[in-house]
């Protein structure tokens, strides 16, 4: 009686385990939430020799409901006015701009976070930041004119 006991809870192990696993998975993407995102203090300057520095701040709620704030920087050449390009963030996520002479400047940004298993996600944003710009003897400064919030790609 034992024997078949132990047997059956051998074969039965994997079972249970292939069917706890996918469970904890589903856990771990709902738990990754950093909703809302607030973009503050960006800046873009563009200097004579065809390149832009690019850099803001941003604040998002954690999961855990906690305010939390990092920074992206990057840098770009110049191509006609408009550029795409990807900047390094911290902490982690990505941010795609393109910017046209128009004074405002649209965002793609990918946020990177990690869920209760430690599964990284990533979760889309896009908006659009007005700019306030002040022409300078080698291109131009730009500073964020007003408060953005960038919304969540469903």
């Amino acid at each position: 009686m034992r024997r078949a006991i132990a047997s059956l809870s051998f074969f039965l192990l994997p079972a249970v385990l292939a069917v706890t696993i996918p469970i904890h998975r589903v856990v771990a993407r709902e738990s990754c939430k950093v909703l809302p995102l607030e973009i503050t203090n960006f800046k873009l300057v563009e200097d004579s020799t065809d390149f832009y520095d690019v850099g803001f701040n941003f604040t998002f709620s954690t999961q855990e409901g906690r305010a939390q704030d990092g920074s992206c920087y990057l840098g770009a050449p110049k191509a006609s006015g408009i550029f795409d390009t990807r900047g390094e963030c911290n902490p982690r996520g990505l941010a795609f701009f393109r910017y046209k002479e128009s004074g405002e400047l649209s965002v793609d940004f990918d946020f990177m976070c990690l869920g209760h298993m430690g599964i990284p996600q990533i979760i889309p944003f896009n908006g659009s930041i007005p700019l306030k710009c002040d022409r300078t003897a080698g291109g131009q400064n730009c500073s964020q004119d007003g408060a953005v919030a960038l919304n969540a790609i469903a």
